[in-house]
Parts: structure tokens; C-alpha cells; sequence
């Protein structure tokens, strides 16, 4: 890959203060030694963020800040003349992104081969009818202008597979981690089974349903790590003795915490946020490359992945929450066998591997296709 593609390759991306999928595919271009350029579009048009462009060039980033009224239409005009070079790739995470390629590629008869990065997907994102009128015609004709679709999860490959006559031209390019760790040793301090939570305290989780558990059992913790809207609501009904808010950790001090302590992730979704249900979620990767088992509701699809490799626990109603918790308050438990068997399925989303696979995938195609 790395001499196919050196110094030709464009990502067009939003961000916002959390790293997101596209710091990501940065790491990996780097540590490729691909010189790749990054625009990065600020998503949260009401915070003081920059547009920024970075280019990758042996290792090293060279970052030019200029400030622009944050709207989406200085976004397009903000890629409009970065996409002037002769470009082997352009990268658009997400519709609006990839639309702007796919369109400058058919009208400046450029020769690049556009990707869309579909990071998230839903056919009811927006609650206002206008708006999610619009944001599915973005979505559509993005496609449509797209030589792949990059999807992160096999239900967004379902859906995109209906808007496309040639099914070539999807990939499967699940979220992933680069933790790559064979065996851990995990220090237990007290007789207590630690759970934890870590990141966006926000109404897709429900938290509520946890707390409400662990309020009343004596051996049982919950220890939750980050912040959100939901947060002041949830430390007002939760029994301090039992649940413990940290705030936000940097991640590599979260990554260092999963590691070496005994705890069990858990990642409470629901459908109240609508892409959950295509979602790849990060979440739990994470949670199982730390050798950490994981309790789950079953509307995420690595759910059916938790329970085939037997790392975890997966609820569909409350009842089978409390059952859950029952048997590993009440019950010995094999953790270290569940430990294992989540690394065991961790492996199969290493970035590297990946990354790998799908830019195989985008050149073997090509050099068919000419």
C-alpha cells in the first residue's frame, strides 16, 4: 500500500475536542509513513474551534490554523481549494464530506477515487422532519457519487446495500483499538466487584438502570469515568457509597486503569439516540482488548459477538439485568476465562489489521477496474 498511495491521499473530516475515528486513520497513515493530508473541519459550529490543515509527511505534522465563521457552507468553501491537487484518494467521513469530493471529482474530471466513510448511519437522525429531509438526501447522493462506502458495522452495510447496484463497493471497516495486549495481569484490591462505565454521560445509555441496581447491593460497585448532560441527575440519585463519578481521565490514564485493574465494562445503550442501532461502538472494544468482560444490552450488534465468544453479558429488560447481577454478586464467576475471551475477541478489531484490509480492499479493485 505504502508505494501505491505515498503523498497522494486526502481525509476530509469534522472533529470536535474528543478524538474521534479520524485521528485514527491519522495514526495508522503515520505509522504507514504515508504522507497524507488532513482537513479538519470543526462539527460543533457554536465552539471556538479552527479549521485546521494537516500534513503528514515523515512522522511529523505541520498544522496551519485560520480562522473562519464556523458554518456549513464555509466548510465546502474550505475544501474547494484543497481539492485542487491531483489526488490518488479523497477520504470524506461522513455525507456532507464525501459529497463535496464525489461532486469536484465529476466536474473538475478528476481521476481520484472517492471514499465515503460512513462512520454512523441512521434513517431518522434528526427529529426535525426539514432537516432530516435534507441530511437523507446528503446521504444519498453521497453515495451515489462515491466509488466506496466505508461501513462500520454489517447492519450500516444492510442499509447502504439497498442504495447501490454494485455491492463491490462496500466495506466493512468496523471501529477499532490498538491495544494489542496477549496476556494481563489484573490487580483486585477488595473483595467488591467493580464495575465501570467510561464516556458520554448521556441519555443513549441508560445509566439510570444500573445505578437504581447498585444503590442496593452491599458487594457491588459501579465507578464511572466522564462527564455529560446526564451526570447531575444521576450523582443526585446515586447512593455515594456504591457509584463514584471520576469526571473526564485522559484516555491513555483510562486505557491504564482498564488494564490493570479488575473490572467489568459496561455499556448500557438503548435507542433513544437513533444511530446506535448501525453503530460500531468503540466503547466496548476497548473495554475487551483491557481484558475486561462486558455487560450489554442487546441493541448494539457486538452484542451477539459478546455472547458467542462468551466474554460477557447480555440483557435485553431489566429483569435479566437483575438476574445478571444476581449471579455475579451471589455466584463464582469465571472472570479470568471471560478475560480471556475478551481479548480473543478484541483481535479481530486491531486498527492496524483494519486499515489493512480495506485499503487491499479500495487498491485490488482498482487495478481491476483499470
Amino acid at each position: 500500500m505504502e508505494s501505491d498511495f505515498m503523498g497522494k491521499i486526502l481525509v476530509v473530516t469534522h472533529y470536535t475536542e474528543i478524538p474521534g475515528t479520524s485521528h485514527h486513520l491519522m495514526r495508522y497513515l503515520k505509522q504507514k509513513g504515508i504522507d497524507a493530508t488532513f482537513l479538519l473541519l470543526p462539527l460543533d459550529k457554536w465552539k471556538n474551534l479552527t479549521y485546521k490543515i494537516i500534513r503528514i509527511s515523515e512522522n511529523k505534522e505541520m498544522e496551519l490554523e485560520k480562522k473562519y465563521p464556523n458554518t456549513y457552507f464555509t466548510d465546502v468553501f474550505f475544501i474547494i481549494p484543497n481539492t485542487l491537487k491531483n489526488w490518488e484518494l479523497y477520504i470524506g467521513v461522513d455525507p456532507l464530506n464525501a459529497l463535496v469530493g464525489g461532486i469536484l471529482k465529476k466536474i473538475l474530471n478528476k481521476k481520484w477515487t472517492v471514499i465515503f466513510y460512513s462512520v454512523d448511519y441512521s434513517p431518522d437522525r434528526f427529529s426535525n422532519r426539514l432537516i432530516n429531509t435534507i441530511y437523507s438526501f446528503i446521504d444519498r447522493v453521497a453515495v451515489k457519487y462515491s466509488d466506496y462506502i466505508w461501513c462500520t458495522s454489517r447492519r450500516m452495510i444492510y442499509a447502504r446495500a439497498k442504495q447501490v447496484s454494485d455491492l463491490s463497493k462496500i466495506i466493512y471497516v468496523p471501529n477499532g483499538t490498538w491495544n494489542n495486549y496477549r496476556r494481563l495481569k489484573k490487580k483486585s484490591n477488595n473483595d467488591n466487584i467493580n464495575l465501570v462505565f467510561v464516556g458520554y454521560i448521556g441519555k443513549q445509555f441508560d445509566l439510570y438502570l444500573f445505578i437504581s441496581e447498585v444503590n442496593k447491593r452491599e458487594r457491588i460497585k459501579l465507578h464511572i469515568i466522564g462527564d455529560g448532560p446526564m451526570r447531575e441527575y444521576l450523582e443526585a440519585v446515586a447512593n455515594k457509597e456504591n457509584v463514584k463519578f471520576y469526571g473526564k481521565y485522559p484516555h491513555d490514564q483510562v486505557l491504564r486503569i482498564l488494564t490493570e485493574k479488575k473490572l467489568i465494562g459496561i455499556a448500557p445503550y438503548n435507542k433513544k439516540v437513533s444511530h446506535v442501532l448501525y453503530g460500531s461502538p468503540l466503547k466496548i472494544i476497548e473495554y475487551l482488548s483491557c481484558g475486561l468482560p462486558v455487560i450489554t444490552s442487546d441493541v448494539v450488534e457486538i452484542a451477539k459477538d459478546i455472547k458467542r465468544y462468551k466474554c460477557g453479558f447480555v440483557y435485553s429488560t431489566p429483569e435479566q439485568l437483575k438476574k445478571i447481577l444476581d449471579k455475579i454478586e451471589y455466584s463464582r464467576f469465571k472472570y479470568n476465562k471471560l478475560s480471556k475471551n475478551a481479548i480473543k475477541l478484541a483481535k479481530k478489531f486491531y486498527w492496524t489489521h483494519i486499515y489493512d484490509r480495506a485499503f487491499e480492499r479500495v487498491l485490488n479493485q482498482d487495478t481491476i477496474n483499470r
